[in-house]
């Protein structure tokens, strides 16, 4: 059976798997072996000054304790977040910092993942009357905070709403439109987003 971790860097993808399969399909892509925890740092370092290289494939027997290995480089952010759907079957999409993508944020201590899901989605767009479908997936990315390397577990729900309620997009956190999105018009606004975020729609499958 086959099982992969992918941490997304932006657009660029580390991938610990243990079956080659997408690796052979890949071009361009870099393959590293079975690597020793203390390889980790370094062939961070790889990555990160060769941008030219779009993914990274590790290829292990032992899939879980690589990705642990490969976290313990990382400051952990949990998170979550929600892929909500509309009466009229649009999706909800904000546009944060100059790139759209889908409400999510830290899960505070103590708070349930599902509860920090649905506080996030309303937070972040306004949005109220939101029902909580099953979980979608968990999602990586890396980012810095300061000279710190961030990794953070995203974790995404189906979420549906009745009618098509207005929508107030939190500014604060950078959010400048909150807005209702027809599916085939997705295509093109993932184009100017995240692979994380178009990960979530691929496994969602709209």
């Amino acid at each position: 059976m086959s099982s992969e971790y992918k941490i997304f860097f932006n657009n660029r993808k580390f991938i610990i798997t243990n079956s080659l399969s997408d690796f052979n399909n890949s071009k361009n892509a870099f393959f590293w072996g079975d690597v020793h925890h203390q390889e980790f740092p370094n062939l961070l370092d790889f990555f990160n000054s060769h941008t030219y290289i779009p993914e990274v494939f590790v290829g292990t027997n032992n899939v879980e304790v690589a990705f642990e290995q490969f976290s313990s480089n990382f400051a952990p952010i949990p998170a979550a977040g929600g892929l909500v759907k509309n009466a009229e079957d649009q999706v909800l999409m904000i546009f944060r910092n100059g790139h759209w993508d889908l409400p999510k944020g830290k899960i505070e201590t103590g708070e349930r993942v599902e509860a920090a899901a649905l506080r996030e989605v309303g937070e972040e767009t306004g949005l109220k009357e939101i029902n909580l479908g099953s979980k979608i997936c968990c999602t990586y990315h890396t980012y810095y905070i300061g000279n710190v390397r961030a990794l953070k577990e995203t974790h995404w729900y189906q979420m549906e709403t009745n009618g098509k309620q207005n929508l107030i997009p939190q500014t604060e956190e950078g959010i400048t439109q909150a807005v209702w999105v027809d599916k085939e018009k997705i295509p093109t606004l993932l184009k100017n987003s995240y692979g994380s975020i178009g990960e979530v729609f691929r496994l969602y499958n709209l």
